[in-house]
């Protein structure tokens, strides 16, 4: 069984690494599985796994396995795609989500399975792990450049309070409106060093918007910190317990070992693997 597996990244020409969840959820997949590889043209296959792409003539030409897997609400996002689910979903197989939150919503609009495959993480890329040694002086946040200014400005003061640095690992600077002192370093997004910035730090800071936490939020933040062997802060209490060098190592010992005995990307082959089966005995 050939799977191929389609990203947004490629299918958009976006440049290699810049989109984390083309990273996470079909290139750490094909990497990890043997009977799977990145979508190439001229390619033969027995299935194809669509990462947030909505190939009209791809799903109604292709016999074999077609799966369409979903980890934002783009039907909802008009002129940015032509995601239509109900009519995409009568010439594919199966729908694959990254949460609960956009499973349960999708299984309204559609006749088809739709299940939650939760993102991972390839371990390969997280063999060096942080360690704790003194007291904190600098936080790290990282992600997309146009959220940083809606969840960053509401923490300065508290990073002021506990005289902690800011590293932002961001494809765009942060300026914030008012840094209280703190010092802001900005460093560009390189995915070959992304990850090693990111250990820049002493713990991550992981603050939600002021307007509320997405609907479909994924915490895929939270795992790649953990397999960093960096704490994360999610509010208040967790920045002043993290101060400390013992309580961050005992955090980080302990993440790390969730991540390597639940959130390990073996797992998500291993669904995949048995939704293609039951996939194929329907056919």
């Amino acid at each position: 069984m050939k799977v191929s597996i389609l990203s947004w990244e490629k299918f958009n020409w976006r440049p290699f690494g810049s989109i984390g969840s083309s990273m996470i959820r079909a290139k750490w997949l094909a990497e990890k599985w043997p009977e799977a590889k990145e979508w190439e043209h001229g390619d033969t296959f027995d299935a194809i796994i669509l990462q947030k792409v909505y190939w009209d003539d791809m799903v109604k030409d292709f016999d074999g396995v077609k799966i369409l897997d979903m980890c934002d609400p783009d039907w909802m996002k008009s002129g940015q795609t032509n995601c239509n689910l109900v009519e995409i979903s009568e010439h594919i197989d199966a729908i694959t989500c990254s949460t609960d939150a956009l499973t349960n919503v999708i299984k309204n609009f559609v006749k088809i399975p739709v299940i939650t495959v939760p993102d991972r993480i390839n371990l390969d890329y997280f063999t060096v792990k942080k360690e704790h040694k003194d007291k904190a002086n600098s936080v790290v946040w990282f992600g997309y450049y146009h959220k940083a200014r809606m969840v960053l400005n509401q923490v300065m003061s508290s990073l002021h309070k506990h005289n902690l640095g800011l590293y932002v690992v961001s494809n765009g600077q942060f300026i914030p409106d008012n840094d209280y002192g703190v010092e802001v370093s900005n460093i560009a997004w390189e995915p070959n060093n992304a990850f090693m910035d990111i250990q820049s730090g002493d713990f991550v800071i992981n603050p939600g918007s002021p307007l509320g936490e997405p609907r479909f939020k994924s915490n895929n933040k939270t795992l790649i910190a953990w397999a960093l062997g960096m704490p994360v802060a999610d509010t208040a209490e967790d920045m002043e317990r993290f101060i400390d060098p013992k309580e961050r190592q005992k955090e980080a010992d302990l993440r790390r070992k969730e991540v390597e005995d639940d959130w390990d990307i073996s797992l998500s082959i291993k669904q995949y693997q048995d939704l293609i089966n039951e996939i194929k005995k329907g056919k």
